[in-house]
């Protein structure tokens, strides 16, 4: 009795082993991922002084300190397509709005006044929303 037991146990082990590897050969092997679909940020990879990325539906940085003449130019980084738009939403403030961007569409805008602006992208609105603060 003892020997078909173990034998059930060792049969069951085979037989689960097999689908696993089956499953990560074939089945897993194949889901329309291609290696230039995946972006891993590497150590160093952020925005320059100067710049804002959309990326993975949020700005970064969600918050920049910056000084009055800075030219900030944001730029997408990924595949969604994106506004940045001075203000909230659903309020407007009128003293910027970009045109929709791909990837690697940019946009500038100089900043000559001091104060807190606050914006978003018109896109994904309850996602991405930033502020820069100008001194």
């Amino acid at each position: 009795m003892k020997t078909l037991i173990n034998g059930k146990k060792i049969t069951l082990f085979i037989l689960l082993a097999a689908i696993i590897l089956t499953g990560l050969f074939f089945g897993f092997s194949n889901n329309n991922i291609n290696a230039t679909d995946i972006k891993i940020l590497q150590d160093g990879d952020k925005p320059a002084e100067n710049e804002i990325w959309l990326d993975k539906l949020t700005f970064i940085p969600k918050m920049k300190a910056i000084k009055v003449g800075t030219k900030i130019t944001w730029i997408n980084k990924e595949t969604a397509m994106h506004t940045v738009i001075s203000g909230a939403p659903n309020a407007k403030s009128g003293l910027f709005e970009s045109k929709t961007m791909g990837e690697g569409g940019k946009f500038s805008f100089t900043f000559t006044e001091p104060g807190i602006y606050k914006y978003y992208c018109g896109t994904h609105e309850d996602m991405m929303t930033a502020i820069i603060i100008v001194k």
